[in-house]
């Protein structure tokens, strides 16, 4: 059996839009859309997907894990966990930043699906609200949009956000 495949089995199936971490891109290609200066961590890979898809190139995902990859840490969050009867995958207010403002940025421009964004806004607010409290929530989320509003993009240093 496959890594991560389903009952053994690995499939190739159209994307038509999300995000595609561990990906194997033609040099020549990835060389014209690959990799966005001013974005710092999060959400280069959806700017990347857009581009390749602008060019008119088809994306396609293969539903077999081939690296154990994962984002943020497994981590209780009383009240969340509690509901959901397991531990949530956490991602801390400075990373949060990034994914907003990137997140944000590339709604502006087209380049990120409104229900995609909403979703991933809500559910990363959900769990710093529950985690951390809704003031360790305002200042990234407020900043992220403020942000990507004036185009400010690049590192910000995350000591700023404790």
């Amino acid at each position: 059996m496959l890594l991560g495949s389903i009952n053994g089995k690995c499939n190739i199936n159209v994307i038509d839009y999300g995000p595609f971490s561990g990906t194997l891109v033609k040099a020549s290609i990835a060389e014209r859309v690959c990799c966005r200066d001013d974005f710092f961590l999060d959400q280069a890979d959806h700017d990347m997907d857009f581009n390749i898809r602008r060019l008119g190139y088809l994306v396609l995902g293969i539903n077999c894990k081939l690296i154990n990859h994962k984002l943020g840490i497994k981590r209780w969050i009383p009240i969340l966990s509690n509901m959901l009867h397991r531990s949530v995958i956490y991602e801390p207010p400075w990373r949060y930043y990034y994914i907003i403002r990137n997140s944000t940025r590339l709604l502006i421009e087209g380049k990120m699906n409104v229900t995609f964004y909403t979703r991933q806004l809500i559910d990363s607010s959900i769990r710093i609200f529950f985690a951390d409290g809704p003031w360790a929530l305002i200042k990234p989320l407020g900043l992220g949009i403020i942000h990507a509003l004036l185009n400010e993009l690049g590192y910000v240093d995350s000591r700023f956000f404790t």
